[in-house]
């Protein structure tokens, strides 16, 4: 992270910010929200500075909902935990993309509660508790209900498929698994009819930029959707 992807920030992160007591987790916030704005300003052919990122949370109203462009044509999602953080940027429809990092846990407790009723795939071990959550998450990020819902309503097949949600008639609905670093995974979910292509990369190239140059990145964005993922410095 550098001190001008700080400057990219508006006035509710910077408040936000301020609200983390560890130097992490400015850390990890302040990437997330500079990179966020780097990748869509580079689809949209804008600095990133003038890219206009919302987070009105739709219960409090207050900033800390998921990242909407008003205006725009285009669907956000970002993520992180411990040392890795990541956008999803898509035109395609609602975007949800997790990351979660192994940590000690009562994994065979928590699964009990997040699988649904007859789901196909048990959880038989902390990778695919993790794999099994990354894929509920973005599921739950896409659809915008978030951990109000609970992940037992969300009911995955194999590929991984979403076969119920909320016990109705599930939405169209794509999931992929994410190449993760090892002790990582993730997963992303786009709402769609079709199913889009998805293009994870590297950040370094959009966070090496200056905030100037943002808008040349637009030449080299032509997928369908877009996934970026880089590492703040000193994260933890």
């Amino acid at each position: 992270m550098r001190s001008e992807h700080l400057e990219l920030l508006d006035a509710d992160e910077l408040r936000r910010r301020a609200g983390f007591a560890r130097d992490a987790d400015r850390d990890r916030f302040t990437l997330g929200a500079a990179l966020l704005r780097l990748a869509a300003g580079a689809r949209l052919g804008l600095p990133a500075r003038r890219v206009p990122v919302r987070r009105r949370c739709p219960d409090c109203r207050r900033p800390h909902g998921r990242p909407t462009l008003p205006g725009h044509p285009l669907h956000l999602s970002v993520t992180h935990a411990a040392e890795l953080v990541g956008v999803a940027v898509t035109a395609a429809g609602p975007v949800g993309l997790d990351v979660e990092h192994e940590v000690e846990l009562d994994w065979r407790r928590l699964a009990r509660r997040i699988q649904a009723p007859g789901e196909a795939d048990p959880i038989r071990s902390p990778a695919g508790f993790l794999r099994c959550w990354t894929r509920k998450e973005s599921v739950l990020k896409a659809t915008g209900d978030g951990l109000r819902v609970p992940m037992s309503e969300v009911a995955l097949g194999p590929g991984p498929t979403l076969l119920r949600y909320r016990s109705r008639v599930c939405p169209p609905a794509h999931l992929t698994d994410l190449p993760a670093p090892p002790g990582y995974a993730a997963a992303l979910t786009v709402l769609a009819a079709a199913p889009p292509r998805v293009t994870p990369q590297a950040a370094g190239g959009l966070l090496a930029m200056t905030i100037d140059r943002a808008i040349c990145e637009k030449t080299r964005v032509g997928e369908e959707r877009r996934m970026v993922s880089g590492r703040p410095a000193g994260g933890g």
